[in-house]
């Protein structure tokens, strides 16, 4: 499920804000964050459900390492074996979620690499790239290195699934940080309905709907077609060549730019503000009375 797809727009976002709503307003708010967590991974389970132990795994395991860190830092009486038992926790906890993104990212091509150099034959294994695995792997990574240097008091188990599985940012970021974004979760007056917010969400939704859909899209088949001539053994004319490299271009950009404001806006449905860090990656940044107004 993405967030240009039908079934996201009219069918998964309705239900979870008005359901999250309903509870703000009538229950609690831990009721409401729990809600918000459990529609946060079926939005990630759609497209490939098998994977959704793996993202439970990375958070379970993650949450133990990480609170044995923050045990180990505020709580331990001899400052040497604090400091050798931080630094074990954190190099396990670290093996385990760079292992795991080292087998699903380039365990195939290391066998390529492998099978090429010695002039193998090992085969590849059918391994699927999970959808969002960079991104929860390195917020979490993030998250223990600051527990290791004492800068996370306590952390409980909803909060911490909550702030790894968010689906705003779960599949394409923006690249979060925790002490930007869990005060956001646990602050009460989030959980009260901000009109301004609401609206101001939109805008970046539809800015973001927008550039994907309109613009990345129709770069998309531009580039899409010229790509697919070269690879039929066409080869392409001087300036077709340039139209091909520069609509990939334009496609890559944005894409990911539409899909980051489209983050954005989700995340303010639900009083949540994210950094904004896709504004111009190609070029100097001239937009700081953007910054400016949002960081208002």
């Amino acid at each position: 499920m993405f967030f240009n797809s039908y079934e996201f727009i009219f069918l998964f976002l309705p239900v979870t804000f008005i359901g999250y709503s309903l509870l703000c307003r009538y229950a609690s708010s831990r009721s409401a964050r729990i809600w918000l967590t459990l529609f946060s991974l079926i939005f990630y389970s759609f497209l490939i459900p098998e994977y959704l132990p793996l993202l439970l795994i990375s958070i379970g395991v993650n949450y133990l390492f990480g609170t044995a860190i923050i045990k180990c830092v505020h709580e331990s009486k001899e400052e040497i074996s604090k400091w050798s038992s931080q630094k074990v926790l954190l190099f396990c906890a670290l093996l385990f979620n760079l292992g795991l993104l080292a087998y699903y990212k380039y365990f195939n091509f290391a066998i390529v690499n492998i099978d090429a150099l010695f002039g193998l034959s090992i085969p590849l294994q059918g391994i699927i790239l999970p959808l969002g695995i960079s991104f929860f792997t390195f917020t979490q990574s993030a998250f223990l290195i600051d527990a290791y240097r004492g800068q996370v008091e306590k952390i409980d188990i909803l909060s911490y699934a909550h702030f790894v599985s968010f689906f705003p940012h779960l599949i394409a970021g923006p690249i979060y940080h925790h002490k930007d974004i869990i005060p956001q979760f646990e602050d009460a007056k989030n959980y009260i309905f901000n009109l301004t917010n609401f609206n101001l969400g939109l805008l970046f939704f539809f800015f973001g709907l927008f550039k994907k859909v309109i613009i990345a899209d129709y770069f998309s088949s531009i580039a899409s077609f010229i790509f697919g001539e070269v690879h039929a053994g066409v080869t392409p004319l001087f300036l077709d060549a340039w139209a091909g490299a520069l609509a990939y271009t334009f496609q890559l950009y944005f894409d990911f730019s539409g899909y980051c404001d489209m983050a954005i806006g989700l995340a303010l449905f639900f009083n949540i503000r994210f950094p904004i860090n896709f504004f111009s990656p190609y070029a100097i940044n001239k937009f700081n009375i953007f910054f400016k107004f949002f960081k208002s």
